[in-house]
């Protein structure tokens, strides 16, 4: 047996003392509408929607990937190197030692299609053993895609302009043949189809959108068909009707603002009913929620549920809203509520 746990000395820092990324770019977006698709210099990339991450190229070892997300576990880092069923494959030639590469993870299914991301988040915050149970179990896997580099051979190249990177993430995946990019177009053909395809819902992988790199830039722009926002659940509101028993929508409000609007769609009668079986384990979780406006008050015009954010756990919630909701029988025939 050999511990190959990654500590705080040993896991922080990565190849010769180099630190491990502990945040992720915001990039820009534009509208769908102002998509080109005759841009020599634009380079388009299928949006896959996962948790971000780093993979570290150590030489004649197993990649490491670690999440950029805090931790206050003693190890200092949030490692997943070990809950990818295959990760014995990973290991890295020599040249690319000190190459680091920014990514997603995300759960597929035994035809290799994206799962939700809820049963995604279970099994990236799960341990080790339970997570790799629950791929068994489930016949999932823990899945990825590279699109960015941070370092070359232990070389800073995080703002370099994105033709270079490429030519890197090519040599890489070429060498390290588990890596691979997500669905690259560069002619105007292929971004015509893959935009189309997106656009459909006839993608494999994704129906969010594109990322456009310009080859002379460092930094990409999101172009997504559903524009969603993230939210702080602060309370739930019982169901009426068909949802009796169940939640009939979630209270939600922007980080920042005090408005709370509704979202009472988007929810499956499942997902409704887990929810009000135990409210207070949703309270101060933070959501995808899709809306068509976002007045300045903070509230959001006619929002549909999306899911549960995959990178964000609890927030601290002052006020909560939980109305009333079945708590379970209380005598004969009779229902309990509580608020």
């Amino acid at each position: 047996l050999y511990n190959i746990t990654s500590t705080a000395q040993s896991g922080v820092r990565g190849y010769k003392g180099q630190p491990i990324p502990n945040a992720k770019p915001n990039y820009k977006e534009q509208t769908t509408d102002r998509v080109k698709f005759d841009d020599p210099n634009e380079i388009h990339q299928a949006k896959i929607d996962g948790a971000h991450v780093t993979f570290h190229l150590l030489p004649d070892k197993h990649v490491k990937v670690f999440s950029y997300r805090p931790t206050e576990r003693s190890t200092g880092v949030l490692e997943h190197t070990h809950k990818l069923t295959d990760y014995r494959t990973l290991k890295t030639p020599k040249e690319l030692a000190g190459t680091v590469l920014r990514g997603e993870l995300y759960g597929v299914d035994s035809q290799g299609k994206p799962i939700p991301a809820e049963a995604t988040g279970g099994l990236l915050n799960a341990s080790v053993w339970n997570s790799r149970q629950k791929q068994q179990d489930t016949g999932t896997k823990l899945d990825h895609v590279v699109f960015d580099v941070v370092r070359y051979r232990g070389i800073p190249v995080e703002h370099e302009p994105y033709e270079r990177k490429l030519a890197i993430l090519k040599e890489v995946t070429n060498k390290v043949p588990f890596l691979k990019m997500p669905p690259t177009a560069e002619t105007t053909e292929d971004k015509t189809k893959l935009f189309a395809d997106i656009q459909a819902g006839k993608h494999p992988l994704t129906s969010e959108g594109i990322v456009i790199w310009k080859r002379d830039s460092g930094r990409p722009t999101k172009a997504k068909f559903r524009p969603d926002v993230d939210v702080e659940i602060v309370g739930v509101t019982p169901g009426k009707g068909k949802h009796v028993g169940a939640i009939g929508a979630l209270q939600v409000r922007l980080p920042g603002k005090d408005a709370i609007t509704n979202v009472g769609t988007g929810f499956s009668d499942e997902l409704r009913r887990t929810i009000a079986a135990d409210p207070q384990a949703y309270v101060g979780r933070v959501a995808k929620v899709r809306t068509m406006q976002v007045f300045p008050s903070g509230r959001l015009r006619a929002p549909s549920f999306a899911e549960f954010h995959i990178e964000k756990g609890k927030q601290e919630v002052v006020d909560t809203h939980i109305h009333a909701f079945v708590t379970g029988p209380a005598g004969a025939g009779k229902t309990t509520y509580v608020k």
